[in-house]
């Protein structure tokens, strides 16, 4: 896996994306997070722009009180600067309970969270406890497993409904 040893800086050749990050990146910075995702979608007519915010380290969560005073914040720099051409749909969110780690910020927020590794053909599951430069460790119901990174195809932060916190299983969640 080519999990990143930090978040690549935000760029784009996209205007339009360029030009929001231009506007949305002191605001964010300012309210002490960071803008980890932004995508514009849609035809030009019903563009939606997409921002997912984080907080920057640490394992705490960022709140819903946080995240609707920075996107206040954002939709009036948005406002101000309309660096977006025509009518747009603005969402602003976290990456969620379940997401990917794909750089080490992300994975060491992640521990002590459930989650789900993909290596070999094979899923195993088990709370992150560790996170070097090389790889990370997972403990399953007490056996802890370290997976260096080139050997791992995915791994992401799961929820898991109905079974004991580090259990191994074949699939993701019961439904």
């Amino acid at each position: 896996m080519q999990i990143k040893a930090q978040a690549q800086p935000h760029t784009s050749a996209d205007p339009a994306v360029a030009a929001i990050i231009q506007v949305v990146s002191p605001v964010v910075d300012a309210a002490g997070l960071y803008l980890e995702k932004i995508a514009v979608t849609g035809p030009k007519h019903q563009r939606v722009v997409t921002l997912s915010l984080d907080l920057p380290d640490g394992d705490a969560d960022l709140g819903s009180a946080q995240l609707e005073e920075v996107s206040r914040a954002i939709g009036a720099a948005l406002d101000a600067s309309d660096p977006v051409p025509g009518a747009y749909t603005l969402e602003i969110s976290t990456l969620g309970a379940e997401h990917e780690l794909t750089n080490l910020r992300l994975a060491r927020r992640a521990l002590g969270k459930d989650v789900e590794v993909r290596i070999g053909g094979q899923v195993r599951t088990g709370i992150l406890t560790d996170v070097t430069e090389t790889g990370l460790s997972v403990n399953d119901d007490g056996d802890v497993t370290v997976y260096p990174f080139e050997d791992i195809e995915s791994v992401r932060t799961v929820i898991l409904f109905g079974k004991p916190r580090g259990s191994q299983h074949k699939g993701r969640k019961n439904k």
